[in-house]
């Protein structure tokens, strides 16, 4: 597993160098980083970030910091606070009607009475085993109801 990290840095390097040498600056580097890189981690983030181990975490956030050590970015990211960010946005594009997972969320709610504004009105399943608490769907019904 060191390897393929070595190897990202390594590629990650290489890339950099060969658009510096390019004549981009370091601005133009991080726009570089954020379409090749970050998205396709925010990309597999909503669905497997949750499965992450604290080891993986931190490989990947070490990479995020090496990058800025390479002049890569310019800010610093962290996995916790991008699946978050990825996570919420999924699950409020989820709640439009046309959207192609709306099928899949459990019913709503119907509520006659008047209470304090909720994050949702889906009717919250019951927890059975740690796989199912960290489904992306249900995390975010439990995360997301206030």
């Amino acid at each position: 597993m060191y390897y393929r990290g070595a190897a990202a840095a390594i590629i990650v390097y290489d890339i950099t160098q060969e658009v510096h040498d390019q004549g981009l600056n370091y601005n133009h580097l991080d726009l570089v980083f954020q379409a090749i890189v970050v998205s396709r981690i925010l990309l597999a983030l909503p669905g497997w970030g949750l499965f992450l181990s604290k080891e993986l975490t931190g490989r990947i956030n070490a990479f995020f910091k090496m990058s800025i050590s390479i002049c890569f970015a310019t800010r610093i990211l962290e996995v916790n606070s991008l699946l978050d960010s990825a996570s919420k946005d999924l699950f409020c594009n989820m709640q439009r009607s046309h959207h192609c997972l709306f099928s899949i969320l459990p019913v709503e709610t119907p509520h006659d009475h008047k209470l304090r504004k909720r994050g949702h009105d889906f009717v919250l399943p019951r927890r059975q085993s740690n796989i199912f608490k960290t489904s992306l769907f249900n995390s975010c019904l439990f995360s997301y109801i206030w």
